[in-house]
């Protein structure tokens, strides 16, 4: 049970980062359009700018202040193809006290972000209740298959110290695991980076951290992988599609193989890349 709850608190704190942004993101907009001015502007020029992944175009606009300025603003959304063409009329939104400063007067230009980012860091939340809700189900399905023998526990003299090492070990192997979330707060790569410094220390200590931590790392780099292609997808549309399944999928398995390392069992996790093999449990 206390497996179950620190994997629900964990994914609910993956929530931070993206409530965060959001928050702030709607707080940065709302402000803007307290004291944002509506008027229309007018396409005068695109600016093309070229990259290795393409040519994208930028709208330059100009538009008149209630003073009466002309003002020529470069936008800072490109497109490939160009979203708007030359002597088109657009209704934006800018700050009076810097004309500089612009939004186009849409939905998606001033809140699709943060109603991204919300939605992001509510699925965390509904999957760490549904953990609370679901896991002590799931522990007492499987609690029947780790129950040791009773001739295992017959020696009161070395059962203390077996059952303190292998606890041990399952809580380490549990951190192979766990320590992949990290890169839901924040840190670059965490993903890969946290089970490998779990299981590089702890390694030559449980055999069990050694199978769990390979299998964790093995995982964590496939995903990492079917991620960076989800992202070149995003250029074809359906890696918007891809990159939540993957993160979804991967944070379903997480969860199942750190209720296997409680249980002190063994776990494959599927769709993997196997980079790193041999193991030393039994």
């Amino acid at each position: 049970m206390k497996a179950v709850k620190l994997i629900a608190l964990l994914v609910i704190l993956c929530s931070l980062l993206p409530l965060g942004i959001a928050g702030y993101w709607y707080q940065k907009t709302d402000a803007f359009l307290e004291k944002a001015v509506k008027t229309e502007a007018v396409v005068v020029d695109m600016d093309e700018r070229t990259s290795e992944n393409g040519t994208l175009y930028y709208p330059v606009f100009t538009f008149s202040d209630r003073e009466g300025q002309t003002h020529r603003v470069f936008s800072k959304s490109g497109s490939y193809p160009p979203s708007h063409e030359i002597g088109d009329t657009i209704a934006i939104l800018y700050d009076p006290q810097d004309p500089g400063k612009t939004r186009f007067d849409s939905f998606v230009s001033l809140w699709l972000g943060p109603v991204i980012l919300g939605v992001l860091g509510l699925i965390p939340v509904i999957l760490g209740g549904l953990i609370l809700l679901l896991g002590p189900i799931l522990i007492r399905a499987t609690a029947s298959h780790s129950q040791p023998p009773a001739s295992e526990t017959s020696n009161p003299e070395i059962e203390p110290t077996n059952h303190r090492s292998d606890k041990q070990g399952r809580t380490w192997a549990m951190f192979c695991h766990l320590a992949a979330l990290s890169a839901c707060v924040g840190v670059p790569f965490g993903n890969v980076i946290g089970p490998l410094v779990v299981w590089l220390i702890k390694r030559d200590e449980f055999a069990i951290v050694d199978a769990h931590g390979k299998e964790s790392l093995n995982f964590q780099i496939s995903l990492t992988l079917y991620a960076i292609i989800a992202f070149f997808l995003c250029f074809a549309l359906i890696g918007f599609l891809l990159l939540p399944l993957i993160f979804l999928t991967g944070l379903v398995f997480v969860i199942i193989a750190t209720v296997k390392a409680n249980d002190g069992e063994p776990y494959r996790y599927p769709l993997t890349i196997r980079f790193i093999k041999g193991s030393r449990q039994k």
